[in-house]
């Protein structure tokens, strides 16, 4: 197609890996938890670099507990000192410090500080003066009564400090509860020594200095050119140095807005926002013309140490595709550039579409009724822990993110409607055949796929209202069917992606067999059992909504 060609020869120099850098480091230096004065500071500071171009910009504010649909803005919140020393019969086993471990505090903890021996609980919720606790934190944190939870997780990288937050409502907030993180080799280690040696003491001293404030939370967006139908999201929150999430979604949106600005371009929309708690309140700044999103998530790494593939996440088959097909064929002509020995071309780096899944900002449009498709690189070996650092990220892969979601924003400006339905065929049919395999590949029955899933799209056009005001996050849902239903729920796969977003949309939308579709559409393969308590959580959750 000639016109992507052109749009790639046009922008393809203005876009400057060195640029993509320089962003990557004014961001990476901000703690950006959600509350805090620091994701303040580098929405200001990124604030000025667009002012600088010549962008229009506009930073709004969110009251701490502001609320829409189900989510809700938590505290506002600032770490200022924190330490956690563990010892092993009196001697030092490791002393970690919150200026060398910034995710060390779990984000919105309280304040304290002292020493006491450490009980051994992993998943039960048990009592005593500190304890060592893993799965769903929230949930212990509301029901133990010890004044120290150290908690680890077997599902980020065993060497560094994961990163959990607790997003806490005004007025949860324990002022005495502190909760830190621990690596999970280390917390392998100390149990291993306590199951070796039962007598083994094991003793805690921690301290936990933090301020809880009234800042909110900040919103930074820009809009320019006549009537923008395109918006480009990224969150810029998550704890420092969060640089694949999300300071790299961050920078690849500030390129696009930077680049495009100097083009005449027919206009965008951007936004910079805490995920989800910020996001849930764009319907009453960004201007009613928006008809799709490109939501920037974990993107530009060097796939070779964070083992990532970058995935195009499809909105659930109930939307009808226009960015999305677009997007992909940009991905295709931006990284599809190395030659093979038979002279074709291969893709410079790994990448892939993607079925629909739940957890992030595209989540909060799609419950609007608007096609939101996300980039986002999975698996991430640092994902949510310490070593998120900048020299994981590839500055020319951000700056090539960037390019091919610029001209994909353009083709939707560019390319008639006519010539947008024939590219969103063929992409329809590129997945037919995407699903096919993958179910010979994973042993679903074609059969079952072929009846299920779901031939045409039910949402054709941006509704004038939203279908539903926002998706049911996973802690709502938690509080809805409380914490023993939650625990069994959240073991399902996928079931939070259905319960919170899938199920109400479908309802909504009259969409007959519903767990059916999304178990063709997502190759789970629901068991009898499984199904039989996803569709009774639903049940009670859709009683307890309206």
């Amino acid at each position: 197609m000639q016109i992507m060609g052109e749009l790639y020869e046009r922008f393809k120099g203005l876009i400057h890996p060195s640029l993509a850098w320089d962003l990557l480091s004014l961001i990476t230096r901000h703690h950006r938890i959600q509350g805090s004065r620091d994701l303040w500071s580098s929405i200001r500071e990124l604030g000025e670099v667009l002012e600088n171009a010549g962008l229009p910009v506009k930073i709004n504010r969110v009251e701490p507990g502001g609320e829409k649909g189900f989510i809700k803005a938590p505290i506002s919140w600032d770490p200022v000192e924190g330490f956690l020393e563990l010892k092993i019969n009196g001697k030092t086993l490791t002393r970690l410090d919150l200026q060398d471990h910034p995710t060390l505090l779990s984000a919105h903890t309280g304040a304290g500080e002292g020493c006491g021996e450490v009980r051994i609980c992993g998943e039960k919720t048990c009592s005593g003066e500190a304890v060592l606790v893993t799965g769903y934190l929230y949930h212990h944190y509301k029901h133990s009564d010890a004044r120290l939870l150290v908690y680890y997780t077997k599902n980020r990288d065993p060497n560094h400090v994961p990163y959990t937050g607790l997003f806490l409502e005004p007025g949860e907030i324990r002022g005495d509860k502190v909760v830190v993180n621990i690596p999970y080799r280390l917390a392998v280690e100390i149990i291993s020594r306590k199951i070796q040696s039962p007598r083994t003491r094991i003793e805690a001293c921690w301290k936990s200095r933090v301020e809880i404030h009234n800042e909110g939370l900040p919103i930074l967006t820009t809009c320019y050119g006549k009537d923008p139908r395109i918006l480009y999201t990224s969150h810029i929150c998550h704890p420092k140095p969060g640089a694949h999430d999300n300071a790299s979604g961050s920078v690849v949106n500030a390129l696009i807005a930077l680049t495009a600005s100097q083009l005449n371009s027919e206009g965008f929309c951007h936004a910079w926002i805490p995920e989800y708690t910020g996001t849930v309140f764009l319907d009453t700044i960004i201007p009613e013309t928006i008809e799709a999103v490109i939501n920037l998530d974990m993107v530009g790494s060097k796939q070779e140490v964070t083992g990532s593939v970058l995935a195009l996440v499809n909105p659930p088959r109930l939307y009808s595709y226009k960015i999305t097909p677009l997007l992909w064929i940009s991905l295709r002509k931006t990284f599809n550039k190395k030659k093979t020995f038979t002279g074709y071309t291969a893709p410079t780096i790994k990448y892939t579409p993607a079925p629909y899944g739940m957890g992030s900002d595209h989540d909060v449009f799609l419950s609007w009724g608007i096609e939101a498709v996300m980039l986002n690189e999975w698996p991430s070996k640092y994902y949510h822990t310490d070593g998120d650092r900048p020299e994981t990220i590839s500055p020319e892969n951000l700056a090539d993110i960037a390019l091919a979601s610029l001209i994909a924003g353009e083709l939707y400006y560019k390319l008639d409607e006519g010539k947008k339905e024939y590219i969103a065929k063929l992409y329809t049919e590129h997945m037919k055949t995407y699903y096919h395999l993958e179910a010979l590949n994973k042993g679903y029955p074609l059969s079952k796929l072929t009846r299920n899933l779901l031939k045409k799209p039910v949402i054709k056009e941006k509704p004038t209202e939203p279908i539903i005001e926002s998706p049911i996050i996973s802690r709502k849902i938690y509080e809805l069917l409380g914490p023993e239903k939650y625990m069994e729920i959240r073991m399902i796969n996928s079931s939070i992606d259905f319960l919170g977003l899938y199920m109400p949309l479908a309802v909504k939308l009259g969409v007959d067999k519903p767990i059916d579709r999304f178990d063709a559409e997502k190759l789970i393969g629901y068991r009898r059992r499984e199904r039989k308590l996803l569709l009774t959580a639903w049940e009670e959750i859709s009683g307890l909504i309206h």
